[in-house]
């Protein structure tokens, strides 16, 4: 308030206040007068948050935008199944994620397919050095059934391990073209210990889930992201 005078004088429940606040934060305040200024003082424990990783801001970053997500223009998708309906449920997720359709190749109706998938991609990597406007080239997305399951001619049961195909071409790809390439493997056996299996012969997983549009973009985007980094949006 103001005396006669009209000099400002306090009542002192700012200084009040601010030492309850200190104690309830275990910590304490002090105020020194001195003739020209006044010492506010006021100290409490505190604990350093830690800086988020870069993998923690794309995981941000895709469960706040991942309904906007689109593979770049250019990219070729490959999807290899053994079943015919699971074959149409995986050109339709490559749909959902933005590959245009002249750029689905969609295999697995016969087992020579799957033998001569590295032939395959390839002769993708090849014929799409560059789909855009950009010097960078395409990226392809591959995704592989772990479990192929075909008869032969002489009624013998062939069965091929998707991943095991995958690893085996991943490994005679050029540094330069293996960098392009985003390949999971599609499975519904989804224990930890298939997932870090499926990791260690390609690039991740994708599970075999409803092909809803918001949820394989869910999917889809982390795994893009970890793999190519996330775009500038400058």
């Amino acid at each position: 308030h103001q005396d006669q005078d009209d000099k400002l004088i306090s009542s002192g429940d700012g200084a009040w206040i601010m030492s309850k606040c200190a104690q309830t934060l275990g910590g304490s305040c002090t105020i020194h007068f001195e003739p020209d200024r006044t010492v506010f003082f006021f100290q409490c424990p505190v604990t350093v948050a830690p800086q988020p990783s870069s993998n923690t801001k794309n995981e941000n970053a895709n469960t706040m935008h991942h309904t906007n997500f689109y593979l770049p223009p250019g990219t070729v998708g490959i999807v290899v199944d053994d079943s015919k309906v699971q074959r149409r449920l995986m050109d339709r997720i490559l749909s959902y994620a933005g590959v245009e359709e002249s750029n689905r190749i969609v295999l697995g109706k016969e087992p020579n397919e799957i033998f001569q998938l590295g032939e395959t991609l390839a002769d993708v990597l090849k014929k799409h050095p560059s789909q855009t406007t950009t010097t960078t080239a395409s990226k392809v997305l591959m995704l592989v059934d772990e479990n192929l399951d075909y008869t032969g001619a002489d009624s013998k049961q062939i069965l091929i391990s998707g991943s095991r195909v995958v690893e085996d071409l991943l490994r005679n790809l050029s540094a330069g073209d293996e960098a392009r390439v985003l390949a999971l493997i599609r499975s519904a056996n989804d224990s930890a210990q298939d997932v870090a299996c499926y990791a260690s012969r390609a690039h991740g997983f994708f599970p075999k889930t409803k092909a809803q549009k918001a949820k394989i973009q869910e999917i889809l985007m982390p795994l893009w992201h970890e793999r190519f980094g996330v775009p500038s949006l400058s």
